[in-house]
């Protein structure tokens, strides 16, 4: 590739990175390779190139093709304040969304682009949130627990990917939007009824582009991102089913705290947000609520009950994996290029393909007419 060390260095400017930073992050070790690489003072190996496109984040096909996307990517993190290095965290995430679009374009996807409408609704209150996303979640089908399936709704009909990766410390999420395409990423680390309230609320984010989203910390004072908050509360717990559920358990026009951990576990979500959602419907007040989450007991023990107790949670979908074999068994996909995708060796790709239920072992084919 023509100017190969200029692109490198173009690059590691681009995330700013020092030479010493891109060096330490790339494992090659010392700056002055490095230097000597961008400047063509000399040869660079194959496994140093593999390094810095791993520590860099972009697909080395493609850059070495020229056919990397030019196309600008929007994102926006959830966090108490963005990290250090928080370019180098953006590229990768954005390598993910690429390779989400190029796997669709290799096997023909009929579903480009996201597949979700727009809130086109002027949002100016948080009753506006809520209603929308109760829409939302009617719109989508998701029943009266809308957490225990909406993930996969928004993978499969609205094309929208959800990566659940190791982010950096107090962020728990991050949106982005390229041209026609969305994702949203979750941090693996935290409990499965923070992941679900994050995913709604940048799912608020991604279908309301009126105002654009602001990056918010762990206080939620932006007037968007508490818009957010009402919009997932509402996505969350609808209405009806909840009410439903609420008279179920009532006794003399009273709860107890153990129905309200109960039904905080039924519907995954947090039991503030629970509490915050009782406040919106006029079913508690305020002070009451304040009483609940300001209690210590209560949170520990719910707290307790929602530990990530040896959870496998990878990185990418079922749908993310079966579009990666489809263009492997097409053809469209070496091994390697598998193995770059899946983040792992070579010799690992058949074990992932198995435990996903991918590989047929059988001696035999049987053809199907349909």
């Amino acid at each position: 590739m023509k100017d190969l060390g200029k692109s490198l260095s173009q690059k590691r400017k681009s995330l700013g990175l020092t030479l010493v930073e891109a060096a330490r992050l790339s494992g090659i070790g010392s700056y002055q390779t490095i230097y000597k690489i961008e400047h063509e003072k000399r040869a660079i190996k194959a496994d140093e190139l593999a390094a810095l496109a791993k520590a860099y984040a972009f697909d080395l096909n493609f850059f070495l093709s020229g056919k990397e996307l030019v196309e600008q990517c929007q994102i926006y993190w959830r966090a108490e304040e963005k990290p250090k290095r928080a370019r180098v965290f953006e590229s990768r995430a954005r390598l993910l969304l690429e390779r989400y679009i190029r796997l669709q374009e290799l096997i023909e996807h009929a579903a480009a682009g996201t597949k979700l409408p727009i809130i086109a609704r002027q949002v100016v209150s948080f009753d506006d949130a809520a209603d929308e996303g109760e829409k939302y979640a009617n719109m989508l089908r998701l029943g009266g627990r809308p957490a225990l399936v909406f993930k996969r709704i928004l993978e499969e009909d609205g094309n929208i990917p959800i990566f659940f990766l190791d982010l950096p410390t107090g962020t728990s999420a991050l949106s982005l939007i390229m041209g026609n395409y969305s994702a949203i990423c979750v941090n693996r680390k935290d409990t499965s009824w923070r992941r679900n309230f994050d995913i709604a609320h940048e799912l608020f984010h991604v279908v309301y582009r009126q105002v654009p989203p602001e990056n918010c910390g762990a206080s939620d004072n932006g007037i968007q991102e508490s818009f957010a908050n009402a919009f997932a509360s509402a996505f969350l717990l609808p209405r009806s089913s909840l009410e439903k559920e609420i008279e179920k358990r009532t006794t003399n026009s009273k709860l107890n705290v153990l129905d309200l951990i109960m039904i905080a576990c039924e519907y995954e979500i947090s039991l503030d947000a629970l509490v915050w959602r009782l406040v919106n419907l006029g079913r508690i007040s305020r002070a009451t609520a304040e009483k609940i989450l300001n209690f210590k007991e209560i949170k520990e023990h719910y707290k307790g009950l929602q530990k990530i107790k040896g959870e496998r949670l990878p990185y990418i979908s079922k749908k993310y994996l079966c579009m990666i074999f489809d263009a492997f068994t097409q053809g469209k996909m070496s091994e390697m290029s598998v193995a770059e995708y899946l983040d792992v060796p070579v010799g690992d790709t058949t074990r992932i393909f198995a435990e996903a239920g991918l590989v047929w072992e059988g001696k035999s084919a049987i053809e199907i007419t349909v």
